[in-house]
């Protein structure tokens, strides 16, 4: 059974319960232990990484510059800020480091093949895989995350009632999942336990026209058993709040630190991303200046009295100077190659936090698929950690599905978590064609392998069906032209034997490629052992 928050927030030290909190006193609660300034802090940290991911984050930057520079380098450097964010470190350190959905993964939730099915159509309807490669992404990103599907109904559209008087129908339902990190999200923890959270306040905003609050709703606050909206000061707005009847929060959160992290959030981990990232942009920005500014003026000494005035010197024209008079070249601004190796070694030692070389880092080739696996290794081990996590997170998240299913009231969503199975799509390493092929043949001969599924592989567009129909149309094909060759192989064997006449099958007149002597005499081959005994 599910308690309201006023009730848990109210616990003694030594474990009993109070009078429940009075609205005033929740909102007192909430403004003293989650709107610290540490807690604002982090909010604006993690603003800023969802702003550097998404190729943003240039005023933060800015900022950062005219502390570090003089005015007016500054200001220089800033006027280059935007041209100079091609290189993003933060999109590639993630990108490298969020795999464990880089394959789409198979999921059951066992029962009868009705409830797989209803489970199936709803994944489909909600793009599940592309939700979680976002999820495996943000959390990369953040280090922590907290998760939650819900029902979001469609616009409402018009219907005539009874006596022709028309009404307004309620659209259809949709589940949708919603994510939250320290950037728009914040633990309520329990009063005697630092490492327990009890609830969670998420940021919203709200366009309702009709209908509004008393007040402004910023935060939803959701616990166990109700959610209720919050204003900016984290006061409850009157009547908002209502229990949910799901008996479990909703919110699913996954972490990169323990169930006894302190405040939930796992310290700055990640903020060493931030740092290369904006380094990064600077350097760049640097490097725009100075390749700008770079070049060579002349210098003119001697006597020039004589010599021609207002004379333009540039790589399409050359100085004519008279006798006496020396010209010498002089180059002003910084070798650019400073700026390219602080770039490259910024991006290095980030990446080598996290298990990733510079050759991948940049993608370099490698000479085999060996070389490749090696490099990519500790990708793979952290991918292999990472499952371990998205495999506890998929169960509960399913578990949450199948609630807000049923909630929704309508059957064809409505499913049962019996028995929870997932199969995570294992990444390929990149290889050549030889290469692949030379492993299918191996793997097929171990029986670990076969044609149909290797076939799919290579054209992931296909289904099973069509796989199996291409492999047989190519046997078909080729068992065709191998007994067509019998006369010429006979004949290129044994020279002055006899050839003995092959009785070939029926042409058919309409057939297309691979549907001829084949698809005219069925699947059952008995005119090519007929044409092979004769030879």
């Amino acid at each position: 059974m599910s308690i309201p928050i006023r009730q848990t927030l109210a616990m003694t030290p030594d474990g009993g319960m109070g009078s429940p909190l009075r609205d005033d006193e929740l909102g007192h609660y909430l403004r003293t232990y989650c709107n610290r300034e540490q807690d604002r802090k982090r909010e604006k940290e993690h603003l800023l990484r969802d702003a550097l991911f998404h190729d943003g984050g240039l005023e933060e930057v800015k900022k950062k510059v005219c502390e570090l520079f003089e005015r007016t380098i500054a200001e220089r450097i800033n006027k280059r800020i935007d041209i100079a964010r091609y290189s993003n470190a933060t999109k590639l350190v993630v990108g490298e480091m969020s795999t464990v959905y880089a394959e789409p993964a198979s999921r059951e939730v066992g029962g009868s093949p009705e409830n797989q099915a209803r489970y199936d159509a709803l994944l489909a309807s909600m793009q599940f895989d592309e939700e979680m490669e976002h999820i495996n992404d943000m959390f990369s990103l953040h280090r922590a995350i907290i998760v939650a599907p819900r029902v979001r109904w469609t616009s409402a559209s018009p219907s005539v009632g009874e006596g022709g008087a028309a009404t307004i129908q309620r659209g259809s339902p949709d589940v949708v999942i919603d994510v939250h990190s320290a950037a728009t999200a914040r633990p309520v923890m329990h009063p005697n336990d630092n490492t327990l959270v009890v609830a969670w306040l998420t940021r919203c905003q709200m366009r309702t026209q009709r209908g509004k609050f008393e007040v402004e709703a910023h935060w939803l606050l959701t616990s166990d058993h109700e959610w209720e909206y919050l204003d900016k000061d984290f006061n409850p707005i009157p009547r908002t709040n209502a229990p949910h009847g799901y008996g479990v929060n909703p919110w699913i959160a996954i972490t990169s630190g323990s169930k006894a992290t302190p405040d939930f959030w796992p310290g700055d981990d990640g903020e060493d991303l931030v740092a290369a990232h904006v380094t990064g942009l600077i350097v760049e920005a640097l490097l725009v200046k100075e390749t700008n500014t770079a070049s060579r003026i002349p210098v003119v000494s001697g006597d020039t009295s004589l010599m021609a005035r207002n004379q333009d010197m540039d790589s399409s024209g050359a100085l004519v100077a008279t006798e006496g008079v020396n010209i010498t070249t002089v180059e002003i601004g910084t070798d650019v190659e400073v700026y390219l190796k602080t770039a490259d070694h910024s991006l290095q030692r980030v990446g080598n936090n996290y298990g990733l070389s510079m050759a991948v880092l940049k993608h370099e080739g490698a000479a085999s698929a060996d070389a490749r696996e090696l490099q990519l290794a500790p990708v793979r081990l952290r991918r292999r950690k990472q499952v371990k996590r998205f495999r506890r997170f998929e169960h509960a998240l399913a578990e949450r599905l199948s609630m807000v299913a049923k909630a929704a009231a309508t059957p064809d969503m409505a499913f049962d978590v019996v028995e929870w199975l997932i199969d995570f799509g294992e990444p390929q390493v990149v290889m050549s064609a030889q290469e692949r092929l030379a492993l299918f043949e191996r793997k097929r001969g171990m029986g670990l392998d076969n044609t149909p599924d290797f076939y799919r592989r290579e054209n992931p567009d296909i289904d099973d069906k069509r796989a199996w129909d291409e492999v047989l149309r190519n046997i078909r094909i080729e068992t065709e032209r191998n007994v067509a060759m019998r006369p010429l192989q006979i004949v290129s064997g044994s020279l002055g034997a006899e050839v003995p006449s092959l009785p070939m099958p029926a042409e058919n007149p309409q057939r297309g490629v691979g549907q001829g002597p084949v698809a005219s005499r069925g699947d059952d081959f008995g005119w090519v052992k007929e044409a092979m005994n004769a030879a």
